[in-house]
């Protein structure tokens, strides 16, 4: 017999149910533990505008097909919807993968094409729950509050299967107004068809405040007038589009991520007065951010993923004259090499209001390298092109706090040092270096180089 509880203890447990629910434990499981429970939960709209679809085989699909009307039905004809709908066919060992991926399953093409033909239906499948969240014209649209879309990462399937056109073209499903959106995340759909498109895609979303498209290669964006944190990353462009179209950010911008490739260059408003914080990734910045009247920024993440990135950067890096905190993370171990080594030296010296400099353990290797090689000149013999002149420091004429990401401690570095040995005496007695064994190492290494 189940503990009679208060309805608002009930309430909560049904929410943290909500929040870890799946496919073969769905929220519909709680109707069925005693009367009690059955006619509370019925009664909490809330828990029933919550939801978090999962797709991937024949199954999952013929599921929610039955679901999702019951659940609309449930949650009244004011509740705010939160919507997840992600695409999983192709993870593995996950319990809605398709099952043409089981190893069970006979290979060759008979296999490949049924695992096309499912990754294609759950894509269709998806875009055809889209037009039932819409409601009856754009009822439903009007109430949601946070929109999900991960359509999967399987560009492999458009290469075999020419049919899957009309699956950019049938996002037309996205067009009514969202005037209680706060949260989109969208990414990885076929752009086949968006030349095509008649109507904008979330054309009125005045209350966006969070905004991440992914893979998104579309030529139009959604109403991102009143957006605060924006991120973009794309990898595929296509030819046929602007090479570097108009971004339509709004003056409510105050943190950007830009993960861009040379490809897919973008242009952003001559002004965001209220941008503070910058991350950029991919292959670096491939936009017109050094001309961008942003008198607020103060923190940028530079991402190197990519082997031109530091080039990049530097090319336009009078848009880090007002950093003040600057995070390094090399994540391609690029500055191994002496030519990217230099350009961050360039690239630090321009930056005469940096405060605090942050660094995973690969790029704080690689500027406390600069340091010692700005400092000895044994380390640098004749001055070799591509390494740091020995007169030259990455942090002249100022005094920089630096630490290591996700490691306590910190150490001072400055421009008035006489030599390295002086230097390394500092860094030895800093937090950073006492209470990081692995960075201790990592300085040893360098005050005795091969």
């Amino acid at each position: 017999m189940p503990i009679s509880l208060p309805s608002d203890v009930l309430g909560e447990v049904f929410a943290w149910y909500g929040l870890s629910e799946d496919l073969y434990h769905p929220l519909e499981t709680l109707l069925l533990v005693s009367r009690s429970w059955h006619d509370t939960a019925l009664l909490n709209r809330g828990i029933w505008a919550r939801f978090n679809i999962e797709v991937g085989h024949l199954k999952s699909m013929d599921i929610w097909k039955t679901r999702l009307q019951r659940r609309l039905d449930r949650i009244g004809p004011t509740t705010l919807l939160d919507i997840s709908i992600r695409n999983v066919c192709s993870i593995p060992n996950h319990p809605c993968a398709s099952e043409y991926l089981n190893e069970n399953v006979p290979k060759g093409n008979e296999r490949s094409s049924a695992v096309i033909l499912n990754a294609c239906s759950v894509r269709y499948f998806m875009i055809e729950i889209l037009k039932d969240f819409n409601g009856h014209k754009g009822s439903l649209a009007k109430r949601w509050r946070s929109l999900h879309l991960c359509f999967g990462n399987q560009e492999w399937i458009y290469k075999h299967a020419g049919w899957v056109d009309h699956l950019g073209f049938a996002l037309d499903a996205l067009f009514y107004p969202t005037p209680a959106l706060e949260t989109l995340t969208f990414g990885y759909l076929n752009p086949s068809g968006d030349s095509r498109r008649k109507n904008p895609f979330l054309p009125f979303s005045p209350n966006l405040r969070t905004c991440t498209l992914s893979n998104y290669p579309f030529s139009s964006y959604p109403d991102m007038s009143a957006a605060r944190e924006v991120t973009i990353i794309r990898t595929v462009h296509q030819g046929r589009h602007t090479k570097h179209p108009m971004i339509p950010l709004g003056n409510a911008v105050e943190k950007l991520v830009l993960g861009l490739t040379a490809n897919d260059g973008c242009t952003l408003p001559a002004s965001l007065p209220r941008l503070r914080n910058v991350e950029i990734g991919r292959d670096g910045l491939w936009c017109n951010l050094d001309s961008v009247q942003a008198p607020l920024l103060s923190q940028v993440t530079l991402r190197i993923q990519g082997r031109r990135f530091l080039f990049t950067i530097f090319s336009r890096v009078s848009f880090l004259s007002t950093v003040t905190h600057l995070t390094i993370l090399d994540e391609v171990s690029a500055l191994t090499i002496d030519t990217h080594k230099f350009t961050l030296c360039l690239i630090l010296q321009s930056i005469l209001s940096l405060v605090h400099l942050e660094a995973d353990k690969s790029a704080l290797e690689g500027i406390l390298g600069l340091v010692r090689d700005s400092r000895d000149g044994s380390m640098n013999p004749g001055g070799t092109i591509g390494k740091v002149d020995p007169t030259d420091c990455p942090f002249s004429c100022r005094r920089v706090c630096v630490s290591c990401v996700e490691k306590r401690g910190d150490a001072e570095i400055s421009s008035d040092m006489d030599s390295w040995t002086a230097f390394f005496r500092i860094l030895r007695t800093s937090t950073m270096y006492t209470q990081n064994p692995d960075i201790a190492d990592m300085i040893e290494g360098l005050e005795r180089p091969q």
